[in-house]
């Protein structure tokens, strides 16, 4: 029985030792999976915050993307042109602060915006500072009163394929500070090419193509079909020089057919004291034949009431810009519903368009089979003018033709009539189209 007793306090006191170590075991075990999880709430948590700024310098890089689109809409000339030309070099090449390295004067670039022709086009708006300090890839505050929206700038705008890289960044100069970089493709196209241009004021009514006048212009009109009128700081250029060589006038006209026919060996006419039709009771004909480019300088009124310009005997036939009619000095260019133009192109920056309806033709001017239109459109309307006028002014009196000019497309759904196919150059703002696609990049530039 004592040695029991003895057996049993000695196991008592072994299993005392023992409970000690275990628990201190199970309470590091312990410590160790709270530390864990700790460190793994700290890791989730610091990930979702550079997450979250993630987020929100690519929303500011977006930001950046729209700011700078809707600047090229108020200077759509820079979209022709790249931001900085030494980007395009292999390797680009810059300062070594950042800044442009562009020079001169006949370098055109962001950097240089008043190297571009017709920068300030928009009427009343000149942000060309905002221009440089993109190309020279400025931070642009998104809101001055808010900095945690973040900042934007450009990097580079390749004008060649329409390619915007616009970096985003949020924090500045903090530990978590994040930026995100974007790339987004468009594309720039011409405008189409408008079909009355005026200096001063413009009162035409219905019309179906566009209108271009001047900054302090006063223009009345109801475009159709999606077409506009345009204010814009750009001017008429002058009319081309006489010919070298003397120009003959224009023939007289028949008497027995009220036909005026031009010579097929002479394309250049000049007309001193105007251009008349004189027969005010008939159809006039002015006759150029086939394939035949004429061009006519007139100093004087342009007289075209009740006159039809044939090309290969039918006003159809006539080509694009396949006449030319330039006005010298001042004048007034005279048209009613007896006037048939088929795309030719009067120039008479100086000269006031007067367009009546004391006349109105009859239909094929004594030759019923040949009817004196441009061509009917898909509706069957018929076309009366489709030509360009870059004059002074226009009005209307009394009920004429309407629309009183119509877009070349109406009777030839193909036709491709833009700024750049206009007899006399004229760098015309293109137009951006929207935007076609966007993506991420590693950033490329601290």
């Amino acid at each position: 029985m004592k040695d029991w007793i003895l057996y049993s306090l000695k196991c008592r006191k072994s299993q005392a030792g023992f409970a000690l170590p275990v628990a201190i075991g199970m309470g590091l075990i312990i410590l160790l999976v709270g530390l864990t999880m700790l460190l793994r709430s700290q890791d989730s948590q610091v990930s979702a915050i550079a997450q979250k700024d993630t987020a929100k310098s690519l929303n500011a890089a977006e930001t950046g993307v729209n700011e700078i689109r809707a600047l090229m809409n108020q200077h759509r000339a820079i979209a022709n042109y790249p931001a900085c030309t030494t980007d395009l070099n292999t390797p680009p090449t810059r300062n070594a602060d950042g800044t442009c390295s562009d020079s001169g004067n006949s370098t055109e670039s962001w950097a240089l915006p008043n190297n571009i022709p017709n920068i300030l086009a928009e009427c009343g708006i000149n942000r060309t500072a905002e221009i440089v300090s993109l190309a020279n890839r400025e931070w642009q505050n998104i809101n001055p009163s808010e900095p945690s929206q973040g900042q934007y700038r450009l990097l580079t705008y390749d004008d060649q394929n329409s390619t915007l890289r616009v970096q985003g960044r949020v924090n500045e100069d903090q530990p978590s500070e994040s930026i995100s970089e974007l790339e987004v493709d468009f594309s720039v196209e011409e405008f189409p090419l408008a079909g009355l241009w005026v200096a001063n004021d413009a009162t035409v009514g219905s019309i179906n193509t566009d209108i271009v006048g001047s900054c302090s212009s006063s223009i009345t009109a109801l475009p159709q079909n999606n077409h506009f009128t345009k204010n814009l700081s750009i001017l008429i250029p002058g009319i081309p020089s006489l010919p070298t060589l003397p120009a003959p006038s224009l023939p007289l006209r028949d008497p027995t057919n009220n036909t005026i026919q031009l010579d097929s060996s002479i394309s250049e006419y000049f007309n001193p004291i105007g251009l008349e039709t004189p027969n005010n009771s008939a159809t006039n004909f002015i006759d150029v034949n086939a394939n035949q480019n004429v061009e006519i300088w007139v100093d004087g009124n342009i007289d075209l009431q009740n006159t039809v310009i044939r090309c290969g005997g039918s006003p159809e036939n006539c080509q694009e810009f396949q006449v030319k009619i330039y006005g010298q000095g001042s004048g007034n260019i005279l048209l009613n519903k007896g006037t048939v133009l088929c795309n030719v192109f009067i120039h008479a920056p100086s000269h006031n368009v007067n367009n009546t309806s004391n006349f109105e033709s009859n239909p094929g001017g004594g030759l019923p089979t040949t009817p004196n239109i441009c061509g009917t459109n898909a509706s069957g309307r018929e076309i009366f003018n489709t030509s360009v006028f870059w004059v002074n002014s226009w009005s209307n009196n009394g009920n004429v033709h309407t629309p009183v000019l119509d877009n070349v497309q109406e009777i030839n759904p193909t036709s491709s009539r833009k700024w750049s196919n206009a007899p006399i150059n004229i760098l015309y703002p293109p137009q951006l189209n929207p935007i076609q696609a966007w993506g991420t990049n590693e950033r490329s530039v601290n």
